[in-house]
């Protein structure tokens, strides 16, 4: 037979997944960061092959960045959520940890 989980003891859980989550993000973040970044503007717009490069690396970054500030937003959202159903319950069933 199954046991259901509190609501403690699922938010506990998700709140693990959540700090695997945002490590993952600021190792993405970071890698993201370290892809040369040819500026487009500065190249030679003569060599195409070189400044079409250089522009679909400058917009994967900002598409990279873009994704990782709205999963860290909605991933405060929740925090805040939790934080705020959980407020009543003893810290012998819920310790906080999310941010440590």
């Amino acid at each position: 037979e199954h046991t259901p989980f509190s609501f403690s003891d699922t938010v506990s859980f998700i709140d693990d997944r959540l700090r695997a989550v945002q490590k993952d993000l600021v190792t993405l973040l970071g890698n993201a960061l370290e892809v040369p970044n040819n500026n487009a503007s500065s190249l030679d717009k003569n060599n195409n092959s070189n400044y079409a490069s250089a522009k679909r690396n400058q917009v994967k970054q900002q598409r990279t960045k873009q994704t990782v500030r709205e999963m860290q937003a909605k991933m405060i959202r929740y925090n805040i959520l939790a934080s705020y159903l959980l407020s009543d319950v003893p810290p012998s069933k819920y310790e906080v940890k999310f941010g440590a």
